[in-house]
């Protein structure tokens, strides 16, 4: 395990520009310390990197294909054309993080902490999100294409430009605040209805709008009032009802409260 360790080091400045099959796939490299380091152009496919500090880390054209990074420490780490489709990040403290066209498609990212972090045109087709914290995470421009949330916090995510097609978010938490999850919920409540349709269209292009001011233009549409009860009854993690039933957004973690008692 010394030596490939050894080796990885010596190779972050050989392998630079070369092509990255001349790296350590299926290396044992758990543990290892590289925080604050570049690395560029490396195969790392299979590789064990459990446990691994990566804290600061700038990773380009990195393969991490299949590699296992449980429990590894990416905060405020940069990865950027990385590929990390199929790979282990469970668990992995990945705050403040930045993600630039990486590849996580089928990746596990059970449990991982994503607060505050960015990922920008990345690929996370049917990645494996559960239990994540995405709170304060930007997700620009990616694609969440059958991927799960299941039991995960998405407490003020902003995920303009982000495809949720198929997404499952049984469990969610506080995602009343991403205004792009809500409308993907909709659009798939209303389908083909075009008179509800205008409820989608109402929450997806007004960009100012408020609970306060939802709950007002409700009490003139109760048709569209119980389409929303009726969705959101089957996400009461969502804080939505709650939500629209004080007319404000629920306290975020570590949200100070107005006077009363409401965060907006």
């Amino acid at each position: 395990m010394h030596t490939a360790k050894a080796r990885l080091l010596s190779l972050t400045q050989e392998l630079r520009g070369l092509p990255p099959d001349r790296g350590l796939s299926h290396a044992d490299l758990s543990g290892i310390d590289l925080s604050g380091r570049p690395l560029a152009c490396v195969s790392l496919t299979h590789a064990n990197l459990d446990g691994a500090n990566l804290a600061g880390a700038h990773l380009r054209q990195v393969d991490l294909s299949h590699a296992s990074l449980r429990d590894a420490c990416l905060e405020r780490a940069h990865l950027e054309l990385v590929d990390a489709a199929g790979a282990c990040l469970a668990g992995a403290h990945a705050s403040r993080s930045r993600w630039e066209l990486a590849d996580l498609t089928l990746a596990d990212m059970t449990g991982i902490d994503l607060s505050h972090a960015l990922l920008r045109s990345c690929e996370l087709r049917s990645a494996r999100l559960d239990g994540a914290n995405l709170t304060l995470s930007t997700l620009a421009r990616c694609s969440f294409r059958d991927a799960r949330f299941c039991g995960a916090l998405i407490d003020r995510v902003n995920a303009t430009g982000s495809g949720l097609e198929g997404a499952d978010f049984s469990g969610a938490r506080r995602f009343c605040t991403c205004r792009e999850v809500l409308v993907e919920l909709l659009r798939r409540e209303v389908g083909r209805d075009l008179s509800r349709a205008r409820l989608v269209g109402a929450f997806a292009l007004v960009e100012d709008w408020c609970y306060a001011e939802w709950a007002r233009i409700l009490e003139f549409e109760p048709h569209y009032r119980e389409v929303l009860y009726e969705l959101f009854r089957r996400y009461p993690e969502s804080g939505f009802i709650e939500a629209l039933e004080r007319g404000a957004e629920p306290p975020g973690e570590g949200a100070e409260p107005g006077p009363d008692g409401t965060s907006f």
